[in-house]
């Protein structure tokens, strides 16, 4: 029989074991990192020791040369931050997340906290992971200047390089690989759950994300709107669609899709929205967007919008920032913590 092993980077390096309850991180910038890990309650998440054989198969959708399995890179680089990892049963494989904590989140041992999952963007030229937007100085700082009176969980989850957050479809090269929509979905949400102190329910629960991320929020809360109380796209990247993906996308097409642009559109936020209009409807899943004027994408934003409104789902005006393009911190810059008072202003604390 396997026994189970649980890996967690706090910042100053690995730590195994069953029970790793408030461990400290090596400060950084005046900062420390700590964590309630409880491992009771998710025994089916553990790593099994010894590692069992990964499939090992090259990730190529993102032309990455990278194996998939080791976009799960480890240390986040900054304070605050911890870096989890679990064994997937869906992809059988290890893969992780990190997470940020509020500074009271160690004040207040008995308190739960609401929590957003924040959809990494990028341009998947590089074996991307959950690390990626951890440089970016203005996410860090205006989580911080938040969190100080309206403190928040944030975990930042593996987009698993160019999956567009979704699940390759059965029978394709990547189904059982690349399956990121279920990983989230049906493991790192519990993960979360069990091992902090979550507001464990919809109402203490929230999507966003940037660019590519930004699709991925707005596609996940609409397919799982029983889930998220909000979702918040920032600059979404939701120009991919079955009409031009065999263009725009030729190998995620064919090694996730087959080529099969019907259920590729139906996976896009234009096609979960239509598909899941009566439930996000029931839900009152609060939606809401923002994009540069000065975006490429800006077009294709209003076109989302004005889907939306057409199928008569409830949400805020696109919001278009004056003379931003496609900049994560220029984004940071303009909003301030706009994005984060919307979410947390849909959470039931």
């Amino acid at each position: 029989m396997l026994s189970r092993r649980r890996l967690v980077w706090f910042g100053g390096g690995w730590a195994a074991g069953l029970s790793l309850p408030r461990v400290p991180a090596r400060p950084q910038n005046g900062l420390t990192a700590t964590a309630d890990v409880i491992t009771s309650r998710c025994p089916q998440f553990d790593i099994p020791d010894p590692i069992p054989p990964q499939h090992g198969i090259p990730y190529d959708v993102a032309q990455t040369r990278c194996l998939w399995q080791y976009c799960n890179v480890g240390p986040p680089p900054r304070a605050q931050i911890s870096h989890h990892e679990y064994w997937s049963s869906i992809a059988s494989a290890v893969t992780g997340f990190n997470v940020w904590l509020p500074d009271q989140y160690n004040d207040d041992p008995n308190r739960r906290f609401p929590v957003i999952y924040w959809c990494t963007g990028g341009g998947y030229g590089a074996c991307q992971d959950e690390n990626n937007e951890m440089n970016s100085f203005g996410t860090l700082s205006i989580l911080a200047t938040f969190s100080q009176n309206n403190p928040i969980i944030m975990v930042f989850v593996n987009p698993i390089a160019n999956s567009k957050y979704m699940d390759a479809l059965p029978r394709s090269s990547m189904y059982g690989i690349v399956m990121a929509e279920s990983m989230i979905i049906n493991e790192v949400i519990p993960v979360v759950d069990c091992r902090f102190r979550t507001i464990a329910n919809r109402g203490g629960r929230a999507i966003t994300g940037f660019s590519g991320g930004g699709a991925g929020c707005l596609r996940l809360a609409f397919k799982y709107p029983q889930l998220f109380c909000a979702t918040r796209s920032c600059a979404g990247a939701v120009d991919d669609r079955g009409f031009n993906v065999l263009t725009e996308e030729p190998q995620l097409a064919l090694a996730m899709f087959n080529n099969d642009t019907d259920a590729f559109e139906l996976q896009t936020s234009f096609g979960q929205s239509a598909a899941n209009r009566d439930a996000i409807i029931v839900s009152g899943l609060a939606i809401q967007m923002s994009i540069g004027n000065q975006d490429n994408l800006l077009a294709v934003n209003r076109q989302l919008d004005s889907h939306l409104t057409s199928l008569g789902i409830p949400h805020d005006p696109l919001i278009e920032l004056p003379g931003l393009g496609h900049d994560l911190e220029g984004f940071w810059r303009v909003s301030g913590t706009q994005p984060l008072e919307f979410l947390y202003s849909h959470f039931s604390l």
